[in-house]
C-alpha cells in the first residue's frame, strides 16, 4: 500500500506553527513514520529559525523598523527565487503552492518583528522624586544626548521646553500654560524653600489656586498670591538645546497681573520690592526693572539717591517710598500676610535696611562727600549721601554705577574683576554717616603696577 504523503505548504505550515488540532496531528503522525517528509519538515523548521534571528537580529541592533523589515523580506524574496532550482532546499512544487509558502512566511515574518523588535519608551521617563511637575496637556520637552524629547513630566532644575501649548500642574498646586517653544525650568528658591517657575523664553500665563505661585523672569522673583493670575512674556535664547546653561538669563521680560496681587522682590537691593495689582506690570532688563501701573504711569522701584541729590529729589524719594510701603502693608492686609514667616523676614530686612525709612532729615540729605580719580583711561568716582554709598567706574565711554545702603553690601555688588579698582577707595563711617576717602597707598601701588603717574 502506497503511503500518502502531505503536501509541501501542509508541511511549511506545520514548521511556522500555523496548524492547530486534528490537521496538526495528523501531519506530526505522518512525519514520525517518513523520513522524507520530516527532512522536508525541518528544512522548513531551519528557514523560519533564519526568518526570526534576521528579524532579531536587525530589530534589537536599534536601527527602525521600516529598515529591519526590508531586510527580512529581501531575504525571503530572495530564498523565493532560489525555489525552483535543483539546489534550493525546497522541492519543486507549482507556483501557486510557493505563492501560499511565501504568504506565510511573510505574515510570520512580521509577526516575530513585531513580537521581538525594541519598544522605545514614547516619553523619557521621570523618577518620582525629580518630578518637578505633571502635565496636564500638550508636550514637555528635555535635552536628551542634545535633542530635544518628550518626557513624561517636568524634570526638577532641568531646562524644559514646551512642544506646543502646554499646560502643567505646578508643586504648589497652582497651574502654568506656556506657549509652544516657550523654555522654563522648576527648581527649589532657596531664598523662600518653595519651588519656582524660571520662564527663561516664551509666553506664558500662571494661576495660583489656594497657594502662592513662584515665578522669576530675569532676576526678578514674582509672588503670585493666592487667586492671582500672571501673564508672562520674555524674550532670550533658548533655540540652541545645546546651548542652555543653568545660569542662561533673558534678554527682556515683562509680566502683568490679570487678576488678584503679585509682589515682585528683585534680587538687587538698588530697587525696593513692589506689590502690582489688576492691570498693573512689571519689564525687567539686565540694566533696569520698571514697574506700571494700571494707567501706564511709571511706579519707580530705585532706592537710591545721585550724588547729586537736592532737596526736591530727596522729598520725591520720599514720597516713592512711602509709596512702595503703603502698597506692602495694604497686601498685608488682603492676604493676612505678616503671619507668613518669609514676608515678615522680606518686610523686615527692608526696614533695617532703611528702604522703608521714610523719616529722612531732608535739608541735610545732599551729597556728604565724593572723591574722583583719573586713572590713564579709567575714571573712578566714590560718594556718600545720607541714604546710600555709590562706586562707578568709566571705561571706553561706559559707566558701570553701583549704590547700596553700606559699604559692605557695595562691595558685594561689584564684580569681582573690578575689585582692584574698588580698593582705591575707602568708606569711613563718621556718626551716622559714611564718608568717602582714597586709598593713597593703594593708589600708588596701583600707578606702579600699571605704570602710571600718580594722579593728583
Amino acid at each position: 500500500m502506497t503511503m500518502q504523503h502531505p503536501e509541501p505548504h501542509d508541511l511549511t505550515a506545520l514548521a511556522y506553527d500555523l496548524l492547530e488540532g486534528p490537521e496538526r496531528e495528523q501531519l506530526l503522525t505522518h512525519l514520525s513514520r517518513c523520513d522524507t517528509c520530516r527532512a522536508t519538515y525541518d528544512s522548513f523548521r531551519e528557514e523560519q529559525a533564519l526568518v526570526r534571528d534576521a528579524i532579531v537580529r536587525d530589530a534589537r541592533s536599534g536601527p527602525a523598523e521600516a529598515r529591519a523589515l526590508e531586510r527580512t523580506l529581501v531575504m525571503l524574496g530572495a530564498q523565493s527565487e532560489t525555489a525552483a532550482k535543483p539546489q534550493a532546499k525546497l522541492i519543486a512544487l507549482p507556483a501557486w503552492v510557493w505563492a501560499a509558502q511565501a504568504a506565510a512566511i511573510v505574515v510570520v515574518a512580521l509577526t516575530l518583528f513585531f513580537v521581538f523588535k525594541p519598544v522605545e519608551p514614547e516619553f523619557l521617563p521621570v523618577a518620582e522624586n525629580r518630578r518637578g511637575a505633571d502635565v496636564r496637556s500638550g508636550t514637555a520637552l528635555v535635552v536628551d544626548n542634545g535633542v530635544w524629547k518628550p518626557a513624561e513630566a517636568v524634570p526638577y532644575d532641568t531646562w524644559t521646553k514646551a512642544g506646543n501649548e502646554l499646560t502643567i500642574e505646578l508643586p504648589d498646586g497652582g497651574q502654568a500654560t506656556l506657549a509652544a517653544d516657550s523654555v522654563f525650568s522648576i527648581a527649589l528658591d532657596a531664598t523662600v524653600n518653595a519651588p519656582v517657575l524660571t520662564v527663561l523664553a516664551g509666553r506664558g500665563e500662571v494661576h495660583a489656586d489656594a497657594k502662592q505661585v513662584l515665578v522669576r523672569t530675569g532676576d526678578a522673583r514674582i509672588h503670585t498670591l493666592p487667586g492671582g493670575r500672571l501673564l508672562i512674556t520674555v524674550e532670550g535664547d533658548a533655540g540652541d538645546a545645546a546651548a542652555l546653561r543653568s545660569w542662561s538669563m533673558p534678554r527682556d521680560a515683562q509680566t502683568q497681573v490679570k487678576q488678584g496681587d503679585a509682589l515682585v522682590v528683585p534680587a538687587s537691593r538698588r530697587y525696593g520690592s513692589i506689590a502690582l495689582r489688576d492691570g498693573e506690570s512689571l519689564r525687567w532688563t539686565p540694566q533696569d526693572i520698571e514697574a506700571r501701573d494700571a494707567d501706564g504711569k511709571v511706579v519707580k522701584l530705585a532706592l537710591a539717591a545721585v550724588p547729586s541729590a537736592n532737596e526736591d529729589d530727596m522729598r520725591r524719594l520720599q514720597v516713592q517710598l512711602g509709596e512702595l510701603k503703603l502698597r506692602l502693608d495694604h497686601l498685608a492686609e488682603r492676604h493676612d500676610l505678616h503671619r507668613e514667616k518669609w514676608f515678615e523676614e522680606l518686610f523686615q530686612s527692608h526696614n533695617r535696611g532703611g528702604a522703608f525709612q521714610v523719616k529722612i532729615n531732608v535739608e541735610g540729605a545732599g551729597l556728604v562727600s565724593s572723591i574722583a580719580l583719573a586713572l590713564g583711561e579709567i575714571g573712578v568716582a566714590a560718594w556718600t549721601t545720607e541714604l546710600e554709598v555709590g562706586f562707578e567706574i568709566t571705561r571706553d565711554h561706559s559707566r558701570l554705577r553701583f549704590t547700596e545702603t553700606t559699604p559692605e553690601g557695595l562691595r558685594k555688588m561689584v564684580p569681582g574683576a573690578e575689585h582692584e579698582l574698588f580698593e582705591l577707595v575707602k568708606f569711613e563711617r563718621e556718626g551716622k554717616q559714611y564718608k568717602a576717602l582714597k586709598d593713597s597707598t593703594r593708589i600708588a601701588e596701583y600707578c606702579r603696577k600699571h605704570n602710571l603717574p600718580q594722579p593728583r
